[in-house]
C-alpha cells in the first residue's frame, strides 16, 4: 500500500464533510417532520439524491456506457430477488424451528401500496447514505489500499449501519448486529453492481417480505423474541451473506468479474 497524495486527501475530506452535512439535514428533517413520517421520507431522499450526486454518488457506474432502462430494471430485478431469497430463507427456517409463529388473523391488503412505497424511499435513501456515501469515500484510497480497496469498503459500510442504527433509542444488540451484517451484504452488491440499483431491489424485497407481507399483509407472522428481522435464524441467514461478501471483498478477481 501506499501513502494517498494530497488531491485523494482534499477529495476525501469534502466529501466527508459535505457527506456529514447532509447527513444532518437528513436528521433535522426527520426531527421537523416527526410528525408526518411520508412526508419526512420524502424530504430525506431528495436531500440524499441532490446532495450526495454532486459528490459523485452514482446510481449506476459513471465510467461505464449508459445503461438503457431494460438494464437498469433487470438490474434491479435481480437484486429484488436476492433480497426476497433471504426474507424467505429467514422465514422458512424460522417457521421449521417454530421461532416464527402464524396467526390466524385475516390478510389485509390495503397497507401493501404505502408499505411497498415507504420500503424503496427508504431503501433509496439508506443505500445513497449507507452504502454510497461510505464507498465513495473509499475511491480516493483505492490505489493506496490495493487489493484491500474493497474490504475496507465493506468494513466503512458497516460501521455506517451500526452507527446510524447505534444513534436511535431503541437500539438492541441483535438490531446493531443486523445492521452490521445487512450493511456488508448490501455493500457486497454495490460493489459487484458498481451501483446502487441491485442494492436498492434487495433492500426494498427484503423489507417488504420481511415487513408488510408478512405482518398482517398476506400472513401474520410473529416472532418468538424480538422482532422477526431480528429473530435468530434472519439472523444467522443475513450474517452468513455478509461473511460470503466479506469473503469476496478479499478476492478481488471474484468481484471484477461478477
Amino acid at each position: 500500500m501506499s501513502v494517498p497524495g494530497k488531491a485523494a486527501a482534499r477529495d476525501i475530506a469534502r466529501v466527508g464533510l459535505f457527506g456529514l452535512a447532509i447527513y444532518g439535514g437528513v436528521q433535522l428533517i426527520a426531527r421537523l417532520l416527526e410528525h408526518n413520517a411520508t412526508g419526512a421520507l420524502g424530504a430525506q431522499f431528495v436531500l440524499a439524491e441532490a446532495g450526495l450526486g454532486k459528490l459523485g454518488v452514482a446510481w449506476s457506474d459513471p465510467h461505464a456506457p449508459i445503461a438503457t432502462t431494460r438494464q437498469i430494471a433487470a438490474r434491479a430485478m435481480k437484486g429484488a430477488r436476492y433480497g426476497a431469497t433471504v426474507a424467505a430463507a429467514g422465514i422458512a427456517i424460522g417457521l421449521a424451528t417454530r421461532t416464527l409463529t402464524r396467526d390466524n388473523a385475516p390478510p389485509s391488503l390495503s397497507p401493501l401500496l404505502l408499505g411497498t412505497l415507504v420500503a424503496a424511499a427508504t431503501a433509496a435513501r439508506d443505500e445513497l447514505l449507507l452504502r454510497g456515501l461510505p464507498l465513495r469515500l473509499i475511491e480516493p484510497l483505492r490505489a493506496s489500499l490495493g487489493k484491500y480497496a474493497s474490504a475496507a469498503g465493506l468494513l466503512l459500510v458497516a460501521a455506517a449501519g451500526v452507527a446510524a442504527r447505534f444513534g436511535t433509542p431503541d437500539a438492541s444488540a441483535p438490531e446493531l448486529i443486523f445492521a452490521g451484517a445487512s450493511a456488508v451484504a448490501l455493500g457486497g452488491l454495490w460493489l459487484r453492481d458498481r451501483g446502487v440499483w441491485m442494492a436498492w431491489g434487495a433492500n426494498t424485497a427484503f423489507a417488504m417480505l420481511a415487513g408488510p407481507l408478512v405482518r398482517g399483509g398476506l400472513v401474520d407472522l410473529r416472532a418468538a423474541r424480538g422482532d422477526l428481522v431480528t429473530s435468530v435464524p434472519m439472523l444467522a441467514v443475513v450474517v452468513a451473506i455478509a461473511a460470503a461478501s466479506a469473503w469476496s471483498a478479499l478476492r478481488p478477481r471474484a468481484v471484477a468479474t461478477a
